[in-house]
């Protein structure tokens, strides 16, 4: 069964109810609702991706100026304060030693003072970072579960993939066969992973598939029958799109 048509008045009246009008790019097309749902759930996490990544490089630089300034400033009042005390203990010869004592704790104080500063921006830099990668495997698991499942359980299912087939390589997220290696970024490939994996594989929308939406399902009791329309428009959109990829004619 035909999924998308660029021309409405291709889609068979009979499956007239079950298509939507999608834009994608500057065209438009009509598509099969359930696949339209499922790619509108896919471009809403990309952009919540890209504006996640926005956020995090000002919040970045903000960070780093942030803590420049504050240590500039903590600087300078030391210095003062110490300039300070210096200054009053020259007043007398007997007060050299103390002299001294006031300006190896200041070259102390400002080494001290510069690694706490870096160690603090390290620790900032270094909690965003794991933030991004966690907001990056989970946009890359949400992709995949709203291609393969249905679109009532993409969220749980993310989550499965998240701990057993989504990585980060390189700060780069990564999907990961039985072995963990790193799949190439091919939904048709990684569907030929989860339909390998006993854990996962019936949570497949079209169960059987060889990858992507379209590809035909495995053998069953409905494969070439026919269903009442009534029937038919009481399942979810999950069933619905797995009898017409089996096939089913719908009769009134």
């Amino acid at each position: 069964m035909e999924l998308q048509f660029d021309n409405k008045a291709d889609i068979p009246s009979e499956s007239a109810g079950s298509f939507v009008e999608f834009q994608e790019g500057d065209k438009t097309v009509f598509m099969h609702k359930d696949l339209a749902e499922s790619k509108k759930t896919a471009y809403r996490f990309q952009g919540q991706m890209t504006n996640l990544q926005k956020d995090f490089d000002g919040f970045k630089g903000k960070i780093t100026q942030d803590q420049a300034t504050a240590a500039e400033t903590a600087r300078k009042e030391q210095e003062a304060a110490i300039a300070a005390k210096i200054l009053e203990l020259k007043g007398g010869e007997d007060n050299h030693s103390e002299v001294h004592k006031l300006e190896m704790q200041q070259a102390e104080d400002k080494y001290n003072s510069l690694a706490e500063t870096h160690t603090k921006l390290e620790s900032d830099f270094t909690g965003l970072q794991t933030t991004l990668v966690e907001k990056e495997n989970r946009n890359l698991a949400v992709n995949i579960a709203s291609q393969y499942v249905p679109s009532d359980i993409v969220e749980s299912f993310s989550k499965l993939l998240m701990m057993s087939h989504i990585k980060s390589v390189e700060g780069k997220s990564v999907f990961t066969n039985a072995s963990g290696e790193a799949v190439d970024n091919d939904i048709a490939r990684i569907v030929e992973v989860l339909n390998k994996d006993p854990q996962l594989k019936h949570f497949a929308k079209f169960p059987g598939s060889k990858g992507g939406f379209g590809g035909k399902g495995g053998s069953s009791e409905t494969d070439g029958k026919v269903i009442s329309r009534k029937d038919y428009e009481a399942k979810t959109p999950a069933e619905k799109a797995n009898l017409m990829e089996k096939g089913v004619t719908l009769i009134d």
